[in-house]
């Protein structure tokens, strides 16, 4: 049995929220999640400057420890958290554009690489570059931390694949230069 930390980011702050953004974080090695929960807020502080002043994200301090063999939740655990509010200008783009991030590990299940992704709601519209993809600063920028992001001192993001009951270490993260268009339970 592999244990692991179900961390969900909860946005809020405009119509059509919350936002519910689940990573997962190594659970064996690393006792306390505190670490992960902090290394998040690192990352949203971060990056909080491409995204509207109307959208604030907490990390919910209700951490399920959950069984990468059988997805049952074996526990919870508690961290200590801050609620992050956006500082960039200008409007907000329609909530179904979010920035996608791609997690890859070094993993193969059934002839694929185990991939995960982040999405990053609420980004305001001064990151539309001018051919209409995600600006080239914004990606850089974004790339510059996801490191930290991933891991360091008691923390190890993992990518879960729910389907194979798998889960490995992400080793690298690649904000894509296309917007992610999700869809809501109204489309």
């Amino acid at each position: 049995m592999a244990e692991m930390y179900k961390i969900q980011w909860v946005w809020g702050g405009v119509a059509g929220t919350p936002w519910v953004q689940t990573t997962y974080w190594d659970a064996v090695e690393n006792t306390d999640p505190q670490p992960a929960v902090d290394a998040i807020e690192d990352f949203l502080n971060a990056t909080k400057t491409s995204a509207s002043t109307a959208v604030y994200c907490n990390v919910d301090p209700q951490i399920p420890i959950v069984d990468s063999d059988d997805g049952s939740i074996t526990g919870f655990s508690t961290a200590t958290t801050t609620q992050i509010s956006g500082s960039g200008s200008g409007d907000m783009m329609a909530s179904a554009n979010q920035v996608n991030v791609q997690l890859r590990t070094d993993v193969v299940l059934n002839n694929r690489r185990l991939l995960g992704h982040l999405y990053m709601p609420g980004r305001t519209a001064a990151i539309i570059y001018t051919n209409g993809r995600v600006d080239p600063s914004t990606v850089s920028g974004i790339d510059s931390v996801m490191p930290d992001l991933i891991s360091g001192t008691g923390y190890q993001m993992v990518v879960y694949s729910k389907a194979n009951h798998a889960l490995a270490p992400a080793t690298a993260g690649f904000t894509q230069s296309e917007w992610a268009v999700l869809r809501s339970r109204r489309d």
